[in-house]
């Protein structure tokens, strides 16, 4: 499964909706779709598409960063 992908199906999750509303409190609204879950992230990132995502650098650092805080997040 490529980064883009996993970054795809985790964006449809209620939990990482959740999840970007309170990190991201007061900077962007209530997250509530994949949709909008897709444009903090992309956003979050600096890249205009997740497939950007599948290329080794910072901005698959940001992601691969944010999906381990979301499991942490996840854990508690």
């Amino acid at each position: 499964m490529t980064t883009a992908s996993f970054c795809a199906m985790t964006c449809a999750e209620g939990g990482f909706h959740v999840f970007l509303t309170e990190k991201f409190d007061g900077i962007w609204p209530v997250c509530t779709t994949k949709e909008q879950a897709a444009e903090i992230v992309t956003t979050h990132c600096g890249v205009d598409s997740r497939r950007e995502l599948n290329t080794k650098g910072p901005e698959q650092d940001l992601w691969l960063s944010l999906q381990a805080e979301y499991k942490d997040w996840l854990r508690t």
